[in-house]
């Protein structure tokens, strides 16, 4: 409905949706169901936040600083009261040149994204001056950002409370909905 829809009607439902997870959360406070309750409040807190912000006078690049500036103090303060330590949401130094290899497809599927979304430009030229900050902004407030609210928190949270394979499935499901329209 946020994207869809009307946008008023999918914010309403996104804040119903926020205050019920993090309710129940609240219930089940023993069970492993609570860690991912509170994990899955950040599906709707990050459309909240993406469409609420006024944003509107800054230009486009800096709207995901913005935007990911208040879900990083989220996440970190959500990370600490699951417990999770660095290496449990992911941030962990492992086998350098294989990290590197699958950090390097990212070039060629944000290619293909590209070309088959065909967004507009956010920088006038390709020069060197005109690219390192943009580029900086979207490899951590996008890329690392998205990675570490997704795979690190909710796909651990997911795994704990459902298994790894519908664990996986799930949380693939939740990020490529919040994806839908972009």
């Amino acid at each position: 409905l946020s994207t869809l829809g009307d946008p008023r009607v999918g914010l309403t439902l996104h804040a119903g949706l926020l205050v019920a997870l993090i309710y129940h959360a609240a219930r089940k406070l023993d069970d492993p169901l609570h860690q991912l309750l509170l994990a899955l409040a950040f599906a709707p807190l990050i459309r909240l936040i993406s469409y609420s912000l006024p944003l509107a006078d800054f230009p486009q690049i800096t709207w995901y600083y913005i935007i990911s500036v208040p879900l990083f103090v989220a996440a970190f303060l959500a990370a600490r009261i699951m417990g999770y330590s660095e290496a449990d949401v992911g941030l962990r130094s492992g086998f350098v040149p294989v990290q590197l290899l699958i950090g390097l497809t990212g070039i060629t599927f944000g290619y293909v994204e590209y070309y088959v979304l065909a967004p507009q430009p956010l920088v006038d030229s390709f020069a060197w001056q005109d690219l390192w900050l943009p580029a900086l902004v979207l490899l951590v407030s996008t890329g690392f950002f998205e990675e570490l609210i997704f795979r690190g928190l909710m796909q651990r949270a997911a795994d704990g409370a459902l298994g790894q394979r519908l664990g996986l499935t799930d949380i693939s499901l939740v990020f490529a909905v919040l994806h839908v329209g972009y």
